[in-house]
């Protein structure tokens, strides 16, 4: 089946990539994954690598030729592309086509409460109308805070739908590569992929991370 999809995420997943969008016509969140569960079917960028010798970039409209459904009780978007074909850029699309074309779960909250994790007994037991793993936000105002441990670490904080969110990490490694010492940036008018990551086998959570910043 062929789709085409407003690439929304290009994040760091295993030194490979996760990587996400919205259908081009419904608006609906579609995350391409690879057969390769020794990646945790992360998508290898090979595979996101156009026959030109370019890669697939944030705001590309793609072609993806894809293989079938497979969902997952804690990811149901997810969907294996046929990697015998190339994927195929069409245009280009922008922040605020986005915005209006995004078509998601109503929940007022991100992932139904404002911690920054699901215990994942939670999740397991979400009915299908309740379960989802993907969400965009516009906020327009946030705080990167930069720390740094063995690595450097980056959490993002911000406000949505009056809530207050803190403490959320980031795996977009475009967006964080200009920020290379310890520090809080304020961050304005931006857009958030909000996305549910695999369980976490020391506490048994899904914790939510800020998967792309998109400006």
């Amino acid at each position: 089946m062929n789709v085409k999809i407003v690439l929304l995420t290009k994040s760091r997943k295993y030194n490979n990539y996760c990587i996400a969008g919205v259908d081009f016509h419904t608006g609906k969140w579609i995350r391409l994954v690879s057969s390769q569960a020794d990646i945790h079917c992360a998508v290898p960028g090979v595979d996101l690598t156009y026959e030109n010798g370019l890669q697939a970039e944030i705001f590309d409209i793609i072609e993806v030729e894809l293989a079938k459904a497979v969902p997952q009780h804690f990811q149901p978007e997810n969907y294996e592309y046929d990697s015998r074909y190339y994927w195929k850029k069409t245009g280009v699309s922008s922040l605020e086509k986005v915005k209006i074309l995004v078509n998601q779960n109503a929940d007022s909250f991100i992932f139904h409460n404002s911690d920054k994790r699901l215990l994942g007994s939670f999740v397991s037991g979400l009915s299908a109308s309740k379960n989802y793993s993907l969400k965009f936000i516009f906020v327009t105002r946030a705080t990167l805070v930069v720390e740094k441990y063995e690595k450097l670490k980056y959490k993002l904080s911000f406000i949505y739908n009056g809530v207050s969110y803190t403490d959320f990490s980031i795996t977009d490694d475009a967006f964080i590569k200009p920020y290379q010492s310890e520090g809080s940036f304020v961050l304005n008018n931006i857009g958030l992929v909000i996305s549910l990551g695999e369980i976490f086998n020391v506490d048994q959570c899904h914790y939510k991370l800020v998967a792309s910043v998109i400006r």
